[in-house]
């Protein structure tokens, strides 16, 4: 860059005007990006308060944080997942391939129970790595004990399976394609042939 001969004015060169021009777009570029990036967070930002607002349990890991973050709702659902960040961090610790990804975690639960962790998980973005997991945790139930069906029909034994998982007539009749009075009816025979009176006690029977 040279000085002019008056005080007044600036002699550019054709050299430093090109450099000013590419100058010039690089800083464009670096807004557009910047501005890109915005919009992204915001979509992202905007998407995850959907998922909390509707009460979905869900985990965020970005690279450059030491933790992940849970929502109330997943912080609820993993209340008693023992040593929770571990199992966590391994269900978000690889890249998805092909934009989703399904993955589970075995975890052992306070109560000394097991459990599976699901999570739904796919890239928040394509640029930093981060992922997001919709979470689901399914509790090991114990079985029924071998023989304790024995004495009841099929259709007996499809209506008992279901009671002891917490069903009601009402759930019960729509997912077997039954009345409710025919649920009722079982339900009854049930209870006649296995000698109990409740749900509770017909649970403590067939789980032994």
């Amino acid at each position: 860059m040279h000085f002019a001969t008056s005080e007044d004015e600036w002699d550019f060169s054709g050299r430093d005007i090109r450099l000013a021009d590419a100058l010039g777009g690089v800083l464009a570029l670096t807004l557009e990006a910047l501005d890109a990036r915005a919009q992204v967070e915001q979509e992202r930002d905007q998407a995850l308060a959907v998922l909390d607002v509707a009460g979905t349990p869900f985990a965020v890991s970005d690279p450059l944080a030491t933790d992940i973050y849970l929502n109330d709702a997943a912080g609820r659902l993993l209340a008693d997942v023992i040593d929770r960040e571990e199992p966590l961090h391994r269900l978000l610790a690889r890249p998805v391939a092909g934009g989703s990804a399904s993955r589970r975690i075995a975890v052992e639960l306070a109560t000394g129970e097991r459990a599976v962790i699901h999570g739904h998980v796919r890239p928040v973005n394509d640029d930093d790595g981060a992922l997001v997991a919709v979470l689901e945790l399914e509790r090991e139930r114990p079985g029924i004990a071998p023989g304790q069906l024995a004495v009841l029909t099929p259709r007996e034994q499809e209506v008992a399976v279901l009671l002891v998982d917490g069903l009601a007539n009402r759930e019960i009749a729509e997912r077997l394609v039954l009345s409710r009075h025919t649920v009722s009816q079982y339900v009854k025979q049930i209870y006649r042939k296995l000698g109990v009176e409740s749900r509770v006690a017909l649970a403590r029977r067939l789980l032994g």
